[in-house]
């Protein structure tokens, strides 16, 4: 990562996978994002949005009770307990052109997208963000609002932007120039 890691496009398939989620936030997880999370794929399917243009899970946890595909435990070896919390989960799949599908916490580090569904836009009329080397949910959203207040600005053409300031995440520091994130 010293040379820094080079960005590229990946844009939304039109299709989605649908999953039974498990999750418990009552002790720290050293594998998830702060607490126990894990899914098992239902299937892979359209995606579709509800009137309020919201991703349309289609099913409610009561549609499948008793459903064998509930995860049992947490990558870390957590077991789920009855009480811990059941989601129909819908994760948007994302391609890069050469037939692999991914969603965002599958996307490698550098996988730039357009996050269409948020209201902040750049000048170009997209949203964007990148995927950052800090993890499978370290993504770092360059038209969104900044935790110090402000925006970013970036120019150039997808991939190859140069943005300032910086990017500061809880695990990465470093630079988006010329459509390569450079580590501090």
């Amino acid at each position: 990562m010293a040379d820094g890691i080079a960005c590229f496009m990946v844009a939304l398939t039109g299709e989605m996978r649908r999953c039974l989620r498990r999750y418990a936030s009552e002790s720290e997880c050293p594998v998830a994002p702060g607490y126990h999370d894990a899914r098992g794929q239902i299937e892979k399917c359209r995606a579709t949005r509800d009137d309020a243009g919201h991703y349309d899970g289609g099913g409610s946890v009561e549609d499948f009770a008793g459903d064998p595909r509930w995860p049992t435990d947490c990558a870390c070896g957590y077991v789920f307990a009855e009480s811990d919390a059941r989601q129909v989960f819908v994760e948007l799949l994302y391609g890069n052109g050469e037939g692999r599908e991914m969603t965002i916490a599958e996307m490698p580090p550098g996988a730039m997208f357009d996050v269409a569904w948020t209201h902040e836009k750049g000048p170009d009329g997209r949203s964007l963000a990148v995927k950052l080397p800090g993890g499978p949910h370290d993504v770092w959203f360059i038209d969104g609002p900044s935790t110090s207040g402000g925006y970013w600005t970036r120019t150039g053409e997808p991939p190859r932007l140069t943005v300032s300031p910086s990017i500061l995440t809880p695990k990465y520091h470093g630079f988006l120039r010329d459509g390569t994130l450079v580590p501090t």
